[in-house]
C-alpha cells in the first residue's frame, strides 16, 4: 500500500483524510468509529459563541417570566449568563480530553466567534484538554454599515494575535 503520510498545520496525518467539524464529529464514540475507518485527522463539531449566547438568553428571559428575577439588572443575570458558559465550555473540553485519550489521530477542537473577548482563555484550556491544533471561525458581519472592511479586517487580526499568544499549537 502506498505511503499516504502528510503533513497538515504542522501536524503529521498517516493520511489527508480530516473528517470536519460536523455531526460525524461530536461524540468519542464517532471518532473512534472514524478513526478505526481510517481518518487521518478529526476536527471536533464546532462549538457556537453564538449558541451560547442564544441559551443564556433564553434561560434568563425565562427565569424572567416565571418571577426567580426580581430586577432586570439583577446579578441573577450575571450567574446565569455564566453558568451556561461554563457547563457548555467544560463540555467541550471534556470532549477533547476525552477523545484524545481514545485515539491516536490528531483531534482538532473547534470554535465559532463572534467577538475576541473570551476565546483567548478558551483557546488556552483546549490546547491544555490536549486538542493538537484549534480550528478558528470568526465571523463578522461583513454588511455591518457601522464598520469599514478594513475595521472588519482588524477584527480577524486582533482574534488570531490574541490567541497566539496564549497558545503553541497550530
Amino acid at each position: 500500500m502506498a505511503d499516504l503520510t502528510t503533513k497538515f498545520a504542522g501536524l503529521t496525518l498517516k493520511n489527508p483524510v480530516i473528517v470536519g467539524s460536523s455531526g460525524l464529529t461530536d461524540s468519542v464514540e464517532k471518532i473512534v468509529e472514524l478513526e478505526k475507518n481510517g481518518a487521518g485527522a478529526v476536527v471536533i463539531k464546532s462549538l457556537f459563541e453564538e449558541e451560547i449566547m442564544a441559551e443564556a438568553e433564553y434561560k434568563m428571559k425565562k427565569a424572567e417570566e416565571d418571577t426567580y428575577m426580581y430586577a432586570r439588572f439583577s446579578e441573577s443575570f450575571d450567574y446565569i449568563d455564566m453558568h451556561v458558559k461554563s457547563n457548555r465550555l467544560e463540555e467541550y473540553v471534556s470532549l477533547v480530553k476525552k477523545a484524545k485519550s481514545s485515539v491516536m489521530i490528531p483531534v482538532i477542537a473547534s470554535v465559532n466567534c463572534v467577538s475576541p473577548y473570551e476565546w483567548t482563555s478558551f483557546a488556552k484550556r483546549l490546547q491544555d484538554a490536549g486538542a493538537d491544533a484549534l480550528e478558528l471561525n470568526v465571523f463578522v458581519l461583513p454588511a455591518d454599515e457601522k464598520r469599514s472592511g478594513a475595521e472588519n479586517e482588524k477584527i480577524y487580526f486582533e482574534v488570531v494575535e490574541k490567541i497566539l499568544k496564549v497558545i503553541s499549537i497550530p
